[in-house]
């Protein structure tokens, strides 16, 4: 009869926790509750690392003459630069190259800080600094065609790069990490035309007896 008793007794209790949550064990006729020791929840979060940053430089030249630009005219160079990964790009730079047969208009001096006189081959540098994920932005730079252009030229290379904080491992280029991304454009330009050297040839011209 006490052996009963106990075993009904032992039966209530685990209705009164909860029945089936609780594990048992018989224990000299008895039924004894388990004490269980339930792991953390496993995060049910699906989202994943923020992609890298990717950045992008595009040019465009404001040359609009087919045969090009002439010498002393100015030629603005419009530089896009945007980043579509989801990371930003710290401490990016900006910087170009001024052209051969040409050199960096004074305009420049407001953002652009240039190597000496900006004269052709010299370097020029603005600072962008941090460069969000899905940001992006314009600058312009402009350059003066050479006023001794030789005739044989017929184009120049513009030449920029951006470029991010030195070993920057959130910034890629493609699918693997780079230190900054190239871009050029080349512009065409014309000496002009001599008139001495390119009269037109008129027909029956000449004096005939």
């Amino acid at each position: 009869m006490r052996l009963l008793v106990r075993t009904l007794a032992g039966f209530c209790a685990l209705l009164c926790f909860g029945g089936a949550l609780l594990p048992t064990k018989m224990l000299a006729g008895s039924v004894v509750p388990l004490r269980v020791q339930h792991a953390a929840p496993l995060s049910l979060d699906p989202s994943e690392p923020a992609k890298p940053a990717v950045l992008h430089l595009e040019i465009a030249d404001s040359v609009t003459d087919a045969k090009g630009a002439l010498p002393g005219e100015t030629v603005s160079y419009t530089l896009t630069y945007s980043n579509s990964g989801e990371r930003s790009a710290h401490d990016v730079e900006l910087r170009v190259r001024v052209p051969d047969y040409a050199e960096g208009a004074s305009a420049n001096a407001e953002q652009w800080n240039c190597d000496g006189e900006a004269t052709a081959r010299s370097w020029c540098t603005v600072i962008l600094g941090e460069v969000s994920g899905g940001d992006g932005d314009s600058i312009q730079f402009s350059v003066i065609i050479a006023p001794d252009l030789p005739q044989e030229i017929l184009s120049i290379t513009f030449y920029a790069l951006l470029q991010p904080a030195v070993d920057d491992p959130s910034v890629i280029c493609g699918d693997a990490p780079c230190d900054a991304v190239y871009a050029t454009i080349d512009t065409p330009v014309h000496a002009g035309t001599d008139s001495a050297l390119y009269l037109p040839m008129v027909q029956g011209s000449a004096a005939t007896p």
